[in-house]
């Protein structure tokens, strides 16, 4: 099996399935597949190994010792973990085919609390199936000396910064090996470790550190699938503080493009969350106008958290730190170049994206355009 736990996910997609199960108990999703490169094909024997693959999720259950440790660190209450204890996988929620030119054609539809989890662990099936039909060797050990490469330069820079790799990772071991590689870094010095942790729940549970992530764009579009997209932003932030108080606070900025996010943003919201995240468009740009928004509402930028997580790689992040300079408390998320930078082997580019909740469409514009569903492909 490829996903050997059922914590082998990110964390946003365990808060956000706590968040749908108490409040929409009843609301029904669709979620979609999309190839973003088109000239990365599939074939009959993937498509195979796939439907295979996506059974074996269904053996997938909380263990004992998971349920422990899960109570003792107290990430989401207790009932939750309960729930978890009883949630089994259903493959029959998942329907995929080949088209005819040789795209995978993946959906996902039932109870949003009971689907929430397929995202991630179906993604990094998928790219994993997909690479081992591919004659590139990855050498594990080269491949850990440039990760660790990577995070001595970061945290020689003062760069904070998080894996974010699960979906898209060339296999397990590959990201397993990095996360060590960081692991390894100097705890001391001049050089000390800037890494903060993986959103990966299961790897976080297996190095003691902690997992990362609030939200991800389907919490906001599925509130505007529900009650419109005119205010949606503001509807989604206010509903995840009656659930989590003041956890997790971390606001999603682009679902429908960073102007529209600013102009809900209210200074009631902006104080109390922690912070904001950009995940499309140009972080530069991104890093004046989130100063020029806390100026405007009169809170003090350098006491705020920002995340960066679009397709970043170490000199990305070098470029956004020069911009930062100290006026905020930054955080890199990088997820792709850790987990799956093979040298004439790129990595797939690919997500799975909430297309309907309740039988409304849902659509996701961003601050990019190829980040951007459209709502006649939301169906």
């Amino acid at each position: 099996m490829i996903i050997n736990s059922i914590l082998d996910n990110d964390f946003y997609k365990f808060t956000m399935m706590h968040a749908a199960w108490i409040t929409y108990p009843e609301a029904k999703v669709t979620y979609k597949f999309t190839n973003r490169r088109p000239s990365d094909t599939f074939t009959p024997k993937f498509v195979e190994k796939l439907k295979l693959r996506i059974q074996e999720l269904g053996n997938l259950v909380l263990t004992d010792e998971e349920w422990e440790w899960a109570q003792s660190v107290q990430l989401l209450p207790s009932s939750f973990w309960e729930y978890l204890k009883t949630f089994r996988y259903n493959p029959d929620y998942v329907s995929c085919g080949l088209t005819d030119s040789g795209q995978l054609d993946l959906c996902i539809a039932g109870p949003w609390h009971e689907t929430i989890l397929f995202e991630v662990p179906l993604l990094a099936i998928i790219s994993q199936t997909y690479f081992e039909d591919v004659p590139v060797v990855v050498n594990i050990t080269s491949y850990k000396e440039k990760t660790y490469g990577k995070g001595l330069i970061l945290s020689e820079n003062h760069c904070p910064f998080t894996e974010f790799g699960t979906r898209r990772r060339r296999s397990y071991d590959i990201q397993k090996i990095a996360i060590e590689a960081f692991m390894s870094l100097p705890k001391n010095g001049l050089q000390r470790s800037t890494y903060v942790g993986t959103s990966n729940v299961f790897f976080s549970k297996t190095y003691g550190t902690p997992p990362i992530g609030t939200m991800a764009h389907e919490w906001i579009m599925a509130h505007a699938g529900m009650f419109g997209v005119k205010g949606s932003n503001a509807k989604a932030l206010e509903v995840w503080l009656k659930v989590f108080g003041d956890k997790y606070t971390i606001a999603l900025t682009d679902t429908y493009t960073r102007e529209t996010f600013f102009e809900e943003f209210t200074s009631v919201l902006a104080a109390t969350y922690s912070g904001i995240r950009q995940d499309s468009g140009d972080p530069l740009s991104f890093v004046d106008q989130a100063l020029a928004f806390y100026d405007s509402v009169g809170i003090d930028p350098k006491q705020k958290k920002v995340v960066f997580s679009d397709n970043l790689t170490v000199e990305r992040v070098l470029k956004i730190q020069e911009r930062v300079k100290n006026r905020f408390i930054p955080l890199y998320g990088i997820g792709t170049n850790f987990t799956n930078d093979v040298e004439g082997s790129p990595s797939l580019n690919m997500v799975i994206k909430m297309s309907s909740i309740n039988g409304r469409s849902v659509y996701k514009l961003t601050d990019s355009a190829l980040k951007a569903s459209k709502a006649s492909e939301a169906t």
